[in-house]
């Protein structure tokens, strides 16, 4: 289970599989609509909105169907500061979320995805001018509230 590192995802998918998390805690199946897409929130579209639109936290379970799934991920510009917009931020909405840089964000989510990148950071074969971040702030406060819920 995860969430999209980036500001929104548009996913067209042919099989069952897709199940996302309520806010109760409980994984709803997500199955596919003739004509239509599934569009998640992801981790800047939640910082920029301070909260007002989610991260959609999602997996997809593995009933022995044959499933195709293509995404289109949107991103921010690499270098982009990614802080809450002054228009949802108030006096009674208080700024929620910590500015962060949107490539070192996706960068910190692919290193601990994908092992042969973590691999290759570990062993200095990549580089990087910046303190990975560790684990996903989105993801660990959606699994404390199905923490709770159990």
């Amino acid at each position: 289970a995860h969430t999209d590192y980036e500001c929104f995802t548009i996913l067209h998918q042919t099989g069952p599989g897709l199940q996302v998390l309520a806010q109760d805690g409980q994984w709803i199946d997500a199955p596919p609509k003739p004509g239509t897409f599934i569009i998640n929130i992801g981790d800047m579209l939640e910082i920029w909105t301070n909260g007002a639109f989610r991260s959609t936290m999602h997996r997809v379970i593995n009933n022995g169907l044959e499933r195709f799934s293509m995404p289109l991920f949107m991103a921010a510009n690499y270098d982009a500061v990614i802080q809450p917009v002054s228009t949802m931020v108030s006096e009674s909405n208080p700024r929620r979320y910590p500015s962060l840089v949107a490539g070192h964000h996706l960068m910190g989510q692919l290193l601990r995805d994908f092992s042969y990148l973590k691999a290759r950071h570990d062993a200095n074969q990549l580089q990087l001018d910046f303190d990975v971040p560790h684990g996903n702030p989105f993801e660990l406060s959606k699994t404390a509230h199905i923490n709770q819920a159990a």
